[in-house]
This record gives C-alpha cells, structure tokens and sequence, in this order.
C-alpha cells in the first residue's frame, strides 16, 4: 500500500532520463570503475612503499626510515 507521498517519488527522473543529463548509466559505472582501480593502486603502492616495507627491504628499523624521510636524520643528502 503507497501513500501519496511514496507514489509520486517512484515518478521522478533519474540520471541519464534528465534532459540535461551529460552522463549515462555506463559511464557512471566505467567512472566508478576506473576510480576504484585507482583507490587499489593507491593501496597498493602504499603497501609496497611503506615505511615499514622499505624497513624489511633495507633491514633497519621502520623508525629510521620515517627520520630519513622527516630530514631528521640525513638532512645533508
């Protein structure tokens, strides 16, 4: 049973049915696909290139990295 209220909402235009509309359904979804391999990348890289990654790699402690990092240590280089 739908009040009045709840009908005329199913009645309204969405996306690519609005005259103006300069998107379509498939390229929302290529968009959406598109920024969710970036968000990956993103997490990616920052797995691999972390401080505490590059502290493994260079068999110092992660806390020496992030003062290389910081110029506290090694401000010369």
């Amino acid at each position: 049973m739908f009040d009045a209220k709840e009908e005329h909402l199913t009645n309204i235009k969405k996306g690519s049915e609005l005259e103006w509309a300069k998107l379509n359904e498939k390229l929302v979804l290529k968009i959406r696909a598109r920024h969710a391999f970036k968000m990956s990348e993103i997490d990616r890289l920052n797995r691999e290139h972390s401080a505490e990654a590059m502290g493994k790699e260079f068999q110092v402690h992660t806390n020496t990295i992030e003062k290389c990092l910081q110029r506290v240590t090694w401000k010369h280089v």
